[in-house]
């Protein structure tokens, strides 16, 4: 399958690892372009990484920062 963003690249099932604000939430399964780089997440693994953002105490932190 092609990529989403760049349209050239093809897309590989493979792990990535997530960050947010430096602090790594975890890996994760994802489809990766090996042209652009960019990592797409199903809707179950994006659940998970919701779930595991908030657990680290992160999920919303850019709302108290206005």
């Amino acid at each position: 399958m092609k990529c989403y963003m760049c349209g050239k690249g093809d897309l590989e099932n493979k792990e990535a690892t997530h960050k947010l604000y430096g602090v790594l939430i975890g890996k994760y399964p994802a489809e990766i372009c090996n042209k652009c780089g960019e990592v797409f997440y199903d809707e179950e693994t994006s659940s998970r990484i919701e779930a595991d953002t908030k657990a680290k105490g992160l999920y919303g932190i850019w709302e108290s920062n206005k």
